[in-house]
């Protein structure tokens, strides 16, 4: 038996002779991607199939519950307490989805309980015209039915399609349909509810706001078991969900310990100073990789790291005949100035001096802090006119932000203009290939991505051009992708993140000689080949779990 139910649980211990295969197996479940949610499906599934409990042919059967139901409805039909019921479609074989034990019996939602819609008020909508479910209330029961004293599940008929069980006093709301059980258990009736909710929706009307109809939740076909199995049942499904919540807070609590863990440890690596001393405490962490990296926000926080140290200098060795990064940043501002004259564009703004605060780390002895601007040309792309555009891929692509996808220019929906209007376009607008690109609004603003294509294109407004001066494009990528970029603001105040043209010059960024930037850039790929294969690792590792979870669920539920 696993240790968290032993922990957790108490009256877990007779569980397992009960039910072996899903109380023995829950670590494996709740390991599986979307694990427990799963789980608390399977519990629902097992308890409305008759599966979770042994049935006790003592029971008095469904059958005669049903009948005794039907006598109780008509009296409170003729005491005006509910409404008469409209006539069901009768049951057909072709119907049922699958046996049920002997006691039990398939019947349609609306014979076994009343249903009642709350009234129409405005002021009670939220702004995307939802109801809510239901308030409070001191009001007595009221013959409307808009106001209620009883037991009942609370079914949103519109939005989300919410369920809540609820005992009291309360008014509802258009859209809320009250489901009160006649002579059942409340809480199995919720339960399967929840377990029926798909089946319940598939129906659903609407476009912008989905809705049901009365027909839709009455016409439900159930399997009811005798009054004596629900509330068993009732009482193991609320067992298992405890152990649902406590694997839940196990897992957010194993979530929390990994990542202070992870953190601390990948820490001291950011935290060497040489490439020696990171050699050493590589070592220490590596003797932990197998406990550290079991999940991919793990992998993604060490590529995150490589990249730290790749723009630290600490991942190659230097080399003491390299030209340093102060003559090679005098050679980019000659390079950048005659770049200016010959294309006659107009001068850049003068660069503030970098500040003390602005450098988060010490750069080794041939190394400079640079400013984006000093060491690149940025341009900001051209607004072009909508009616220009064409999707027949003819003419010119013109790439726009959403073009910028993993890493590079996707063409699958890019726009493109005439060959005629692009030739009136100034050249500064044209991306070559190998062109670095930024997204600079929206929701992916900062997204990088490379022309990788031999094809050119043209640069769309808000997409900017980082077009580096006698450095490499790749490292200044890394530079980009690391959090050495965070003290840049990208919200300028409003709703939509968005980075200015200003914002991207004033970036900082370490520079080191330009022989050994391509040495860094041939580190970091070598060791992302290594990360992405951890992932492909891990994602077979999860599919088989998958698949071992799924295997467990159809032995369960068969």
């Amino acid at each position: 038996m696993s240790a968290v139910l032993e922990a957790r649980e108490q009256s877990a211990r007779y569980l397992q002779a009960v039910e072996p295969p899903l109380v023995r197996q829950f670590d494996l479940l709740a390991g599986a991607p979307g694990g427990v949610a799963r789980m608390r499906e399977l519990i629902l599934a097992l308890a409305v199939h008759g599966k979770l409990v042994r049935q006790d042919r003592a029971n008095e059967p469904a059958a005669v519950l049903i009948e005794r139901i039907r006598v109780e409805k008509h009296r409170l039909v003729s005491a005006g307490a509910v409404k008469h019921d409209r006539p069901l479609p009768a049951i057909k074989d072709t119907d049922l989805s699958s046996d049920i034990p002997i006691g039990w019996q398939w019947i349609r939602l609306g014979e076994v309980v009343s249903i009642s819609t709350g009234k129409l008020d405005a002021n009670a909508a939220t702004p995307d015209g939802v109801y809510p479910f239901f308030t409070c209330s001191n009001t007595p029961l009221k013959i409307d039915r808009y106001s209620f004293d009883c037991g009942a599940v609370l079914l949103a008929g519109n939005g989300d399609f919410n369920l809540k069980r609820y005992t009291g006093k309360f008014d509802a709301y258009q859209r809320t349909y009250v489901i009160e059980p006649c002579l059942l258990d409340l809480d199995f009736l919720f339960y399967t509810l929840r377990h029926n909710i798909d089946e319940l929706t598939k129906n659903q009307r609407g476009s912008a706001i989905p809705y049901l109809k009365l027909a839709d939740i009455t016409h439900l076909l159930i399997s009811l078991p005798p009054l004596a199995e629900q509330s068993r049942i009732v009482a193991r499904v609320d067992e298992l969900m405890l152990l649902c919540d406590a694997l839940e807070a196990r897992g957010r609590l194993e979530t929390e310990q990994h990542a202070r863990l992870l953190g601390t440890l990948l820490g001291t690596l950011t935290g060497s100073t040489t490439p020696e001393e990171l050699a050493a405490n590589w070592q220490r962490v590596a003797a932990h990789f197998g406990l550290l990296l079991d999940r991919a926000e793990a992998v993604d926080s060490l590529e995150q790291t490589i990249l730290q140290l790749a723009v630290r200098g600490l991942l190659v060795r230097q080399e003491s005949g390299d030209e340093p990064a102060r003559s090679l940043v005098e050679r980019i501002r000659e390079e950048k100035a005659r770049t200016l004259t010959e294309t006659q564009l107009s001068r850049e703004q003068q660069l503030p001096p970098i500040t003390e605060s602005e450098v988060p780390f010490d750069v080794l002895p041939d190394w400079e802090w640079v400013r984006l601007g000093e060491v690149t040309n940025f341009t900001n792309g051209f607004a072009f006119p909508s009616a220009e555009f064409n999707f027949d891929a003819s003419g010119v692509g013109v790439v726009k932000i959403g073009d910028i996808q993993n890493g590079a220019i996707s063409t699958g929906g890019m726009s493109y203009v005439s060959r005629k209007f692009a030739s009136t376009i100034r050249p500064m607008f044209a991306v070559a290939p190998g062109d670095l690109l930024i997204a600079m609004s929206g929701a992916t603003t900062g997204k990088l991505g490379f022309n990788e294509s031999t094809e050119s294109f043209l640069l769309n407004q808000r997409v900017g051009r980082i077009a580096p001066i006698l450095m490499n494009r790749h490292f200044l990528c890394l530079c980009l992708q690391t959090k050495i970029a965070e003290n840049l603001a990208i919200s300028s105040g409003s709703a939509i993140p968005n980075l200015s043209t200003a914002q991207i010059r004033d970036i900082v960024i370490p520079l080191p000689p330009i022989a050994e930037q391509p040495r860094i850039v041939a580190r970091v790929t070598e060791l992302r080949r290594l990360c992405a294969a951890l992932r492909q690792r891990l994602a077979a590792a999860q599919t088989t779990q998958t698949h071992l979870a799924e295997a467990l669920v159809e032995s369960a539920t068969a």
